[in-house]
């Protein structure tokens, strides 16, 4: 029996996993996605915390390399800094935008 990963083969997996670590690196040392990594990731508008196995994101995607623009849900989310107006992902950065309304309706 062939062993599946999650996000496709063996190499796939290692290069995202690679990178996410690189990234969550530099976000412990205080160093958050760069302009150049913003101003390429993907506009997640309306967004708020959901989950599914684990805490992701699900707003209105704009410019998504594979979804285009369109609702989403986002991979397991991996950090987060609002205030910044940057999440990561397992699979990417998004750039926040609009926060949405809270699941129950309250801020």
């Amino acid at each position: 029996m062939k062993t599946g990963y999650f996000g496709g083969n063996a190499t796939a997996l290692l290069e995202k996993l690679n990178n996410l670590k690189a990234d969550i690196a530099a976000i412990q040392n205080g160093h958050g996605p760069t302009e150049d990594e913003l101003a390429t990731a993907p506009i997640l508008t309306h967004w708020s915390f959901t989950s599914r196995p684990q805490i992701c994101l699900q707003g209105f995607g704009i410019d998504h390399p594979l979804l285009g623009t369109t609702q989403i849900v986002t991979s397991g989310l991996f950090a987060i800094d609002p205030s910044a107006g940057w999440a990561r992902t397992y699979s990417r950065f998004y750039r926040l935008a609009l926060p949405g309304i809270p699941v129950g309706g309250r801020s």
